[in-house]
């Protein structure tokens, strides 16, 4: 029981967002348009969102209507939709803002690191998928190559998704979906005007 109970932690944030989406979501989000006149004024410029492989089981893509329901869904179920979140956000980014621009906005899984995350309590994993997680060293190259390489400006790479070792990844049929990018947006703007802009 104690351990079916760790597994389903729920929480929000102080301005009252779910945690997993509030931190791993709306908080890129809202900083990312706030920079963006000054990364647009320093192009050439990168944004480099870190999602997850996890994001290809994020089974039924974004499920606004259970984001706040405490018994919907488990503490992964939640942790893989913002990672989903955060393909969508970068694919629908790029279209409202970065077209004729010198931006390249990409995301990208950095592999299973071996951080404390992995051992979390309410994140149960088998231990030999531990065992196969690669250091935070190996773990930052694929950020640095979309943040640094040349390659990223040379071959126009924009709205990517990208595994390890810099190696373009392959998104899940519910990262591909325009219209779902759009509802994302438009849900988290309207979350952002009622939760933060308000007060």
């Amino acid at each position: 029981m104690r351990e079916s109970q760790q597994r389903n932690t729920f929480s929000f944030t102080e301005d009252g967002i779910q945690e997993e989406f509030g931190v791993n979501h709306v908080g890129h989000f809202l900083f990312t348009k706030l920079l963006l006149p000054n990364i647009k004024a320093s192009q050439p410029s990168r944004i480099v969102n870190l999602s997850s492989i996890g994001h290809t089981i994020a089974q039924g893509g974004i499920e606004f209507e259970k984001l706040n329901d405490p018994n919907a869904q488990d503490s992964m179920q939640r942790y893989v939709q913002t990672k989903l979140a955060n393909i969508l956000f970068t694919n629908e980014l790029n279209k409202r803002y970065l077209e004729g621009e010198r931006v390249y906005a990409n995301s990208l899984h950095p592999g299973l690191v071996d951080t404390n995350m992995l051992r979390r309590n309410d994140i149960s994993l088998p231990e030999n998928y531990v065992s196969s997680a690669i250091s935070p060293e190996d773990g930052a190259i694929t950020t640095l190559y979309c943040a640094t390489s040349p390659e990223i400006e040379e071959k126009n790479y924009r709205g990517r998704y990208f595994d390890p070792y810099g190696i373009e990844g392959e998104k899940s049929s519910y990262a591909k979906d325009d219209d779902l990018a759009k509802r994302l947006w438009e849900f988290t703007e309207n979350l952002i005007s009622e939760k933060l802009l308000q007060k």
